[in-house]
């Protein structure tokens, strides 16, 4: 009797394990049955950009005229092109910088119809870019070939930098209310502070012009601008003038005027 017992346990045991089993989901193999269909699947994109036109296609294909705020050397330097010639406009191959458009005055009097942007003349860089019409860059170019390099060269030094404390400026003369409108105004002045020699000195207007060792040569560099150079002041003309040397091409008829 306890016999068939026990088999009719263990026989229903049996069953009740085996059911859920027989009731579960069919497995599903992780490998697809067919390849999807390529053909109706999205393009694919490539990763690599499209070319950009180059700033000098653009630029080619924008009319200055119609960009009234960008002058002709920005427009150059946005190219990434070298700085042109100021030579091709002034004729003077000493002459370094670029040829800019003109320059409306913002007070009755100010602007230069043909400017050019100096960077560096014979050879000599200059400190920051000077803005002048070609009459004033030619005698630019004259002072420092005939008077800077050999006043300096007496010394034994070449100069490697000149210092330009103002070029094209609209403003009245010394800043001064109800002055006439200065040279600086039209593109006719540059004013010189300092020069930065090869052995890396620095030789300035104002602290030299009285200076043991660079008295007579800051004078001569003074002297010789007379001529070049219709104005000249320098730091015996006024309280303007102590700190450097202004020279302009101011049209007169009385011949230069040095002080």
């Amino acid at each position: 009797m306890r016999g068939k017992i026990l088999r009719k346990l263990i026989l229903g045991a049996a069953l009740s394990c085996s059911a859920p089993l027989q009731a579960a989901a069919p497995m599903v193999s992780s490998i697809p049955q067919t390849r999807p269909n390529l053909t109706s699947a999205a393009p694919v994109v490539s990763s690599i950009p499209r070319v950009r036109p180059t700033a000098t296609k653009l630029a080619r294909e924008r009319s200055i005229e119609t960009t009234p705020n960008i002058d002709t050397a920005e427009l150059i330097l946005a190219m990434g092109q070298r700085p042109k010639t100021a030579a091709r406009q002034c004729r003077n191959d000493a002459l370094v910088g670029e040829s800019i458009r003109r320059i409306p005055g913002e007070l009755p009097g100010c602007g230069v119809k043909e400017p050019v942007r100096l960077t560096s003349v014979h050879g000599i860089q200059l400190s920051r870019a000077a803005i002048m019409d070609c009459r004033t860059a030619d005698a630019f170019a004259i002072w420092i070939d005939k008077t800077v390099a050999p006043e300096f060269k007496k010394v034994r030094r070449q100069v490697e930098v000149i210092d330009v404390v103002a070029s094209y400026d609209c403003r009245t003369r010394n800043n001064q209310p109800e002055a006439k409108i200065s040279e600086h105004g039209k593109g006719r002045a540059v004013d010189v502070g300092s020069f930065v020699l090869d052995n890396g000195q620095r030789v300035s207007v104002f602290v030299d012009w009285n200076s043991d060792a660079f008295r007579n040569t800051v004078r001569a560099l003074h002297k010789g601008a007379c001529g070049p150079f219709s104005t000249v002041l320098g730091p015996e003309a006024d309280r303007f003038h102590e700190d450097h040397i202004h020279m302009d091409t101011a049209r007169r008829n009385s011949g230069s005027y040095c002080r």
